[in-house]
């Protein structure tokens, strides 16, 4: 949330990240602790202007400011977790929860303090075990919360840096000792306030605080839109990487089996279109039942350079979908200049989350809700195996078939976030 009377290009203090007019930095305070706070801010909460944390954790010398949502994975947070001169304890209320003020911990203790909204919170405790498992800890604010410029959900919740003042007195024998880090966010709510009475005063505004519009980019390429999509699967010779064959022979991954169908907008398939490929190796033992072939289906198989003829006859002047960088790859040599759609990368983006294996993604992302399963059972029996093996031997009709519903549903998605008006 962005206030009205700023401006994206006042310069911007490096320390609190505040425009200079406005930074807090000159009533920043030091005050050391015995206890080590660590701070877990959302992405999300991270570019919010008003928010306290960097502020907590410029006015704590014993404190550290992350950002992120997933940290199981993090030897340094970890470690942070394990330190057993300082066990960890969560700051977070709810179920199970000790109040400071009955039972606080002994001794000198690594503080994990979560920030963001309380959605956001919820899901960072949730995404992460390790927290939850935790000992958590919570307390009574004894007065509302000063946080005068952003609306709390509840009377009884504060903001982090009042929350750290409550916590830290707690702990630490004497919450008059950390009122001075309060000053800097005092400082924060009045300029914020006195800037917007100008602004009213003015005319300006009327003083509330809004978004700021800013145009959002499609996550969906618009060739989804109205356009027909092939889709693309190379099946791979490929010998494993410990295999001493690979290292010896210098044999390398080939393609031996080339795929395609081409859909209509509707989702309609035209067309398929495959080939076996002469491979130019040796064959690793698992390749033929890998891919599902006939021991003879790669004796009578295309030249590569008959095969990059051929498809790129076929294809015409059509938009090509496939899997990862291996496809991908092998398509700019195939279709020399042509444009094509990774649909790994861009479900990767859109989702904001790792996409997994061509499989994993159709099954996770692409079903249907089930207040719409007559529609499912619909496109799935377009997109099965069984309507593609007449065209299509072995594994790639199964990969092709996952292709194709993974192109049906970013279809949608990008009819969705089109403009009305367009």
């Amino acid at each position: 949330m962005v206030p009205a009377e700023e401006s994206v290009y006042r310069a911007i203090c490096p320390a609190c990240r505040r425009p200079c007019s406005v930074c807090y930095c000159g009533e920043i305070h030091p005050i050391p602790t015995q206890t080590k706070v660590i701070l877990l801010q959302h992405p999300r909460e991270r570019d919010m202007p008003i928010g306290t944390a960097r502020m907590a954790s410029l006015c704590l010398p014993n404190s550290e400011l992350h950002v992120g949502l997933h940290w199981e994975h993090s030897s340094t947070f970890q470690k942070l977790l394990n330190d057993p001169e300082r066990p960890a304890a969560l700051l977070y209320p709810g179920e199970g929860s000790i109040d400071l003020a009955d039972a606080p911990p002994e001794g000198p203790i690594t503080l994990i303090v979560v920030d963001g909204t309380w959605s956001q919170t919820k899901k960072l405790v949730k995404e992460n075990p390790s927290l939850a498992k935790l000992p958590r800890y919570a307390f009574r604010p004894d007065a509302p919360s000063d946080y005068r410029i952003r609306r709390e959900p509840q009377e009884t919740f504060v903001s982090t840096i009042e929350a750290l003042v409550y916590v830290l007195g707690a702990l630490e024998g004497g919450r008059e000792r950390f009122e001075p880090i309060l000053r800097p966010f005092r400082a924060m709510v009045d300029a914020q306030i006195a800037a917007r009475a100008a602004r009213v005063a003015s005319g300006a505004t009327d003083g509330r605080m809004r978004l700021k519009k800013r145009p959002v980019a499609p996550k969906y390429p618009s060739t989804f839109v109205d356009e027909t999509i092939v889709c693309v699967t190379a099946e791979l010779n490929a010998w494993p990487f410990d295999a001493p064959e690979r290292q010896v022979a210098n044999y390398r991954d080939e393609v031996v089996h080339w795929a395609a169908a081409r859909f209509s907008p509707t989702g309609q398939l035209l067309g398929t279109w495959s080939r076996a490929v002469a491979p130019e190796g040796a064959l690793a033992p698992r390749t033929l039942e890998l891919l599902r072939l006939p021991a003879d289906a790669l004796e009578v198989g295309v030249a590569r350079t008959a095969l990059y003829a051929e498809f790129s006859a076929w294809l015409g002047e059509d938009a090509c979908a496939c899997w990862g960088t291996t496809t991908a790859g092998h398509l700019a040599s195939l279709a020399p200049g042509r444009a094509h759609l990774d649909l790994r990368e861009i479900g990767r983006a859109a989702t904001r989350s790792k996409a997994g294996t061509l499989a994993d993604f159709a099954q996770r992302v692409c079903l249907r809700p089930a207040s719409r399963i007559g529609e499912r059972d619909e496109i799935e029996a377009e997109y099965a195996p069984e309507a593609l093996q007449a065209g299509v031997p072995g594994r790639a009709a199964v990969r092709l078939g996952e292709l194709a519903r993974v192109v049906a549903r970013f279809r949608q998605a990008a009819r969705a976030e089109r403009p009305k008006d367009a």
